[in-house]
């Protein structure tokens, strides 16, 4: 009994300690209302703590705000979160939300505001920064997006949203080498590589590393082999793109030898023209080697996979005059002009093998259509005053050849034809001056020498 008395007295004695703590605690509370409430509130301001009515004020705001906003009522949704915010304005969800809204009613300024305030709250909240970077990319303001994407990815580097933002202003501006990191990031994260390891061999492609694009796409091709015939494709445009023809010829040829699965008429189509222009292309190697009978050969197998293509045609009519074809390179060179009327190769070419050929008409026909469509065309000019100097027309030839000097004031060619002709018009005076200026550009030119002697003796007759 007496252990039990002092047991009872200890713990009256307690209750009543407890109490009188309690009352000065309050009495603290009272005299100093913010000095101890920095843990327990949401952001109503300086230390004022919501009450339970106004905490289920504040949810049912933003519940009618969430409401709102999914039936896109979004003057409602603003409403509701601005009265959520009278109750706790320190909450940054309540100002990200507001941001959103904004965004949607395309009010940036007002946006901006907003996203700028929870990064004042919360410093560290990715999705505002990569809002900003959002609104910031609408506004054409890329330096301000790109900052903002840089925060958010120093915060989570593997952010996926950010990296294909970053890597899309990237494009936009065709910065496609800064890209490329991020890319390669975006490729180890992403549920979906094979579609940014093909954007990522496109860029490769665009800056000219063409063998780590092929090793991209080659990559592909064993991994997406579903889309085999697109990589293929982009493998012989690689090597196209480098001047590995016969390569590119040969990925060509792989994708057309499943042609029946390619729905893409256009794509088919697109293959054949680029497999057409490899094959002319290693044929103008041999062309330039002076193989010609292989050059021919290639040029006719390329237009096998591109007949409407007027620089095989133009190709194949060179090759073809070489080996003394007349009939068909010029065949050719009119197919060429048929293709494309203002082809001034093709045009000039015919021109140049009947003039060889001795179709004056022809001839003097396409050199003036090459100027007609070429004015300054030297070779033209140069070809037709000679002409017309072989057919007696001195006044066109010295017009021709006039013009061709304007071109080209030191082709010696076209000095001494037009000191011929004016020789022959009798303009002696003129005629000296061409032939001195021929000798001052080739002191071993004997005609030019032999003509101004004679007209010398002329006139000392």
């Amino acid at each position: 009994m007496y252990l039990l008395e002092i047991n009872l007295q200890s713990t009256a004695l307690g209750i009543v300690m407890i109490v009188g703590v309690g009352i000065i605690v309050i009495l603290i509370l009272m005299k100093n209302p913010k000095e101890n409430q920095t843990g327990l509130f949401e952001g109503r301001g300086a230390g004022k703590v919501a009450s339970k009515e106004e905490n289920a004020s504040f949810m049912d705001y933003i519940n009618q705000g969430n409401t709102a906003l999914s039936l896109f009522d979004y003057d409602k949704a603003l409403e509701n979160y601005q009265a959520a915010l009278k109750i706790k304005n320190s909450d940054p969800s309540v100002h990200f939300k507001i941001g959103r809204v904004f965004t949607q009613k395309e009010d940036y300024k007002n946006a901006i505001s907003a996203f700028r305030n929870v990064l004042n709250l919360n410093p560290d909240m990715l999705e505002a920064h990569f809002e900003l970077a959002r609104l910031f990319q609408a506004q054409m303001n890329f330096d301000m997006a790109h900052q903002e994407l840089d925060h958010a990815l120093q915060l989570k580097p593997e952010h996926e949203d950010s990296l294909k933002m970053k890597i899309k202003l990237l494009e936009q501006t065709q910065d496609y080498h800064q890209a490329l990191p991020y890319l390669r990031q975006l490729i180890e994260v992403t549920n979906s590589p094979t579609r940014y390891q093909a954007m990522l061999a496109d860029y490769l492609t665009r800056l000219g590393e063409y063998e780590a694009a092929i090793s991209e796409y080659a990559s592909l091709i064993e991994t997406d082999f579903g889309n085999r015939l697109e990589y293929q494709g982009k493998v012989g445009q690689a090597y196209f793109d480098q001047g590995e023809y016969g390569l590119s010829i040969e990925y060509f040829k792989m994708v057309l030898q499943e042609q029946n699965f390619i729905q893409d008429q256009e794509y088919l189509l697109h293959i054949k023209s680029q497999l057409a222009a490899a094959i002319c292309n290693e044929g103008v190697k041999h062309f330039q080697a002076g193989d010609f009978t292989t050059a021919i050969s290639h040029y006719q197998e390329a237009l096998l996979y591109d007949n409407a293509n007027p620089d095989i045609h133009y190709n194949l009519g060179k090759a073809l005059a070489r080996t003394h074809d007349v009939p068909k390179a010029l065949q050719h060179f009119g197919t060429a002009m048929a293709l494309n009327p203002h082809d001034v190769g093709s045009c000039y070419e015919m021109a140049l093998l009947q003039d060889e050929k001795g179709m004056m008409e022809e001839a003097q026909a396409n050199y003036e259509r090459v100027l007609s469509i070429d004015s300054r065309h030297f070779d033209a000019a140069f070809g037709l005053g000679t002409l017309h100097g072989l057919q007696g027309n001195i006044d066109q030839a010295i017009h021709y050849l006039t013009l061709a000097i304007s071109i080209n004031p030191e082709d010696v060619d076209a000095i001494y034809n037009l000191g011929v002709a004016l020789e022959r018009k009798k303009d002696y005076n003129k005629a000296i001056k061409m032939y001195k200026k021929v000798l001052s550009l080739d002191t071993l030119h004997e005609k030019a020498r032999s003509n101004l002697a004679h007209i010398q003796q002329v006139k000392n007759q």
